[in-house]
């Protein structure tokens, strides 16, 4: 049996990688509080890739260079030059998105385990004579579930990863 969910929010994040981060970073200091922010990525968690690395990958690049403005690293006594690991980077990511959420008080809707459908239309924009004119709509489906849809009508929407997966029977991320 197929289900279909519609969802409303103030801002539609696809990517909970580091870029997803940033974009909520950001957003926050823009958005209403009590404003809804729903998350869209195809894992099962913040912190995009680094959730599949392996446990002693860490960065190629000092963790100072891996910084969301104004959001400092909780490292103690480590060098600038210090490559932080896998743990210590998805323990900065999810910092971030908790200060996010409780500085301006988001409700923060997580769809982990979700794709956007690969058709051009899927992500259109609201026009016409309609309550949601200049919104935008984006049909989603789950990785987990293949009878779950969920159409998300957000005010504002931002794409944030690098590169197109393949993910799921056609599906991308």
């Amino acid at each position: 049996m197929v289900s279909e969910i519609s969802q409303y929010c103030d801002l539609c994040i696809i990517g909970a990688g580091i870029t997803g981060v940033a974009a909520l970073n950001a957003a926050t200091k823009y958005l209403k509080a009590g404003s809804t922010v729903m998350i869209i990525d195809k894992n099962k968690g913040w912190g995009g890739h680094w959730n599949w690395q392996y446990d002693y990958v860490r960065l190629h690049q000092p963790y100072v260079h891996y910084t969301i403005p104004s959001r400092p690293w909780k490292l103690e006594n480590k060098p600038n030059d210090y490559l932080a690991n896998k743990r210590e980077i998805l323990a900065y990511l999810q910092d971030i998105v908790q200060s996010c959420t409780s500085e301006k008080n988001i409700n923060l809707i997580e769809m982990f385990e979700f794709v956007a459908t690969v058709e051009d239309n899927s992500m259109t924009e609201i026009v016409g004579d309609h309550p949601q004119e200049g919104a935008v709509s984006l049909f989603c489906k789950s990785t987990t579930d293949e009878h779950l849809f969920v159409n998300i009508i957000a005010k504002k929407s931002n794409k944030c990863h690098r590169i197109k997966y393949t993910t799921f029977r056609g599906l991308q991320t």
